[in-house]
């Protein structure tokens, strides 16, 4: 199991880019309707390249600044680590729900090299009028395996070899810290707690998966989708909240197995987490696993 790897696919944008090919970004949103293009642009254009480490390189320690630290604590140690990260915008699902009259809110992180405004059309087509989805916007991190190209990222990933288990432990903390400031202001203006999704497609759910050892009180749910839960979460500080996982088992680059194995990890912990399997599919979003997402929200913000 490979628990520092994320998805890697090349979008439109980046193939009509003057980036070299040898460049990873990573895909958004393949909404309904959207399906078939997407994957035929990705069946033409998915290029992945494995870079070993430079020697001697400079990698994030196991255990960094944070030692084992959790919960509000972590989360405050990681705010103070990042307080110098500049975060893109956030962009809010299409129709917002009007003034004052939402309910629920998901907060859906995005993939490396994508912005939120890449998964904005997820909210019109889950058609949930009481909920606010927030779509933030990574900052532009220098990315390892991209040879130090800046591009908007979660946090540094090292290498695509499945035996180097490097992760950038603070990069992270700090991009979990952000979100769960989103969470607190969400609540701060009136949104019951466990009415809060967190979710995330690749880098992105692996963030919100993280998340979750900094939380102290239960959340609505988190949605981890083509994506992995990190080695540096070690605990699920989210009591009675649910995950539902959902990974194809095409995927080429955020493997199968790991999320399988991401999924065992979790039940560990104690988790009442779903693992669910889209047979064909490989890094990217289908109909029946939207589908399930959307059972997934109704089931839990009604």
């Amino acid at each position: 199991f490979r628990a520092s790897q994320t998805a890697l696919v090349i979008s439109a944008a980046t193939l009509s880019n003057a980036f070299s090919p040898r460049l990873m970004s990573f895909g958004s949103f393949a909404g309904r309707g959207l399906h078939s293009s997407w994957a035929k642009l990705k069946g033409a254009s998915n290029l992945m390249v494995k870079r070993p480490a430079a020697a001697g390189q400079a990698r994030m320690s196991s255990s960094g600044p944070f030692g084992t630290l959790q919960g509000p604590e972590l989360a405050a140690a990681a705010r103070r680590a990042g307080a110098k990260r500049v975060y893109g915008p956030i962009a809010e699902g299409m129709p917002p729900p009007a003034a004052g009259k939402h309910t629920a809110t998901v907060i859906w992180l995005h993939g490396l090299g994508d912005t939120g405004f890449g998964w904005v059309p997820v909210a019109r087509a889950l058609d949930m009028p009481h909920v606010k989805f927030l779509f933030p916007t990574a900052p532009s991190l220098r990315v390892t395996l991209n040879g130090g190209m800046e591009m908007p990222s979660w946090f540094d990933i090292f290498s695509l070899d499945p035996e180097d288990a490097s992760e950038d432990e603070s990069g992270i903390w700090q991009s979990a810290a952000y979100l769960m400031e989103l969470v607190d202001k969400e609540v701060a203006a009136g949104v019951d707690p466990r009415r809060v999704v967190l979710a995330g497609f690749s880098q992105g759910g692996a963030v919100a998966l993280a998340a979750a050892t900094m939380a102290d009180r239960p959340l609505g749910g988190f949605l981890g989708l083509s994506t992995w839960l990190p080695l540096c979460a070690r605990a699920f500080n989210a009591p009675d909240t649910p995950v539902l996982m959902c990974h194809g088992d095409s995927d080429f680059v955020v493997q199968h197995a790991w999320g399988q194995e991401s999924h065992r990890r979790l039940t560990e912990l104690g988790v009442r987490a779903e693992f669910k399997t889209y047979r064909g599919l490989d890094h990217g979003f289908c109909d029946p696993e939207q589908r399930d997402v959307a059972a997934f929200l109704r089931d839990r913000i009604p």
